[in-house]
């Protein structure tokens, strides 16, 4: 069933930066080629994604960050699979926060961009890129797991507390003239030194966490870096694997988490591993000295290329976490949005990918 040449632009109506100067850019260029859909709810974006499947469109561009652009691709996906139909390609405007995806496909500012593709004869040539996303399904105590949801990094713990800190933070100084240290390097600094490294030091000491492994599961070399080593050290369950208490559980199969914060530096090459795998980052040790560690170290962390025996390193391909020993809430955040907190969580290698186009092979 082949798709048709146009494209369908989805603007979310409740979004901060989604102007009604935003809104005329986009008009500006609608036409039988390209449609414009405003949307202001998740039921509003299911009837949007049922029309764009049926009308065929080859391809749907997100314009926002990376909870847009995940949000919109999960409920194609969801609308297409119910009817078995071929989903779009997806194209990213660089128009939000985060932003994890948009380096890997050179996407930039909305303005220029939409002005380039528009340029295109035929939107289904557009060159692509895949990215394998995981398949994510969690629950809390006494409820079923969720249905699954598609992204390409989630977390649990530690990272999550301080990327809730860190959005708090930059709510907190919004301004233009405040935005030079509430976002990026100095916003994560400034939101871990006033607020996460606090409530990570109150956190219960006796808590625990199971890291069951369905699949296999290889250990980087500590000197790995571009060729990775690895060992395999287990195939089947790995029960109470660490001991001690772990402070955060971390999964990608794409290197950035935004900002280019470069937290899965091997994710990419997990892919070609055992039918394809996603890097495991597992955070452990006295937290009074983590922390500390952390933050002397952050530009190394920033940047990729930090190492330290507070971060076991893996590939990945299918396991669940689990906590227990406590009743305290464990922060949980899927491609950068908070998700409030869950004991037990799944993270597989799925067979789905997503398709972004690519600015960098546009002649």
């Amino acid at each position: 069933m082949s798709l048709e040449n146009k494209i369908a632009v989805i603007l979310n109506r409740r979004a901060k930066r989604v102007t009604p100067r935003v809104i005329r850019r986009f008009k500006y260029y609608e036409s039988e080629r390209l449609q414009l859909y405003e949307s202001g709810s998740l039921e509003e974006l299911k009837d949007i994604a049922k029309e764009i499947i049926d009308k065929k469109y080859a391809v749907v561009a997100s314009v926002g960050g990376d909870g847009t652009l995940y949000t919109n691709w999960n409920t194609l996906h969801k609308v297409a699979t119910d009817g078995r139909q071929e989903l779009p390609s997806m194209l990213l405007f660089k128009h939000g926060t985060g932003n994890g995806l948009a380096p890997l496909v050179h996407a930039g500012n909305y303005k220029k961009q939409l002005a380039r593709i528009y340029q295109e004869k035929d939107f289904r040539k557009l060159p692509l890129r895949s990215f394998p996303l995981l398949e994510i399904t969690s629950k809390q105590n006494g409820e079923s797991f969720s249905d699954p949801t598609y992204y390409t990094f989630a977390g649990s713990g530690l990272d999550a507390r301080v990327l809730n800190d860190y959005n708090d933070f930059k709510k907190r100084f919004s301004h233009p003239w405040q935005r030079f240290f509430s976002e990026g390097l100095p916003g994560y600094f400034a939101s871990v030194l006033s607020k996460s490294i606090w409530q990570e030091m109150k956190k219960d000491r006796f808590a625990k966490v199971s890291i069951n492994c369905q699949g296999k599961l290889y250990r980087l070399a500590e000197d790995a870096r571009y060729d990775v080593e690895r060992e395999e050290v287990v195939e089947k369950d790995i029960l109470t694997h660490w001991i001690e208490p772990v402070h955060a559980v971390v999964v990608g199969t794409t290197p950035y988490f935004g900002y280019q914060f470069r937290a899965f530096p091997f994710a990419l090459l997990g892919h070609e591993y055992a039918g394809g795998m996603f890097q495991l980052r597992v955070v452990t040790g006295p937290i009074a000295k983590v922390v500390p560690h952390f933050v002397s170290h952050a530009l190394t962390l920033w940047r990729g290329t930090y190492q330290s025996k507070y971060i076991q390193e893996f590939f990945a391909s299918d396991i669940t976490v689990e906590y227990w020993g406590t009743e305290e809430e464990v922060p949980f955040q899927i491609g950068g949005e908070a998700l409030g907190s869950k004991n037990q969580i799944r993270y597989r290698f799925s067979d789905k990918k997503m398709k972004l186009v690519d600015y960098r092979k546009l002649a």
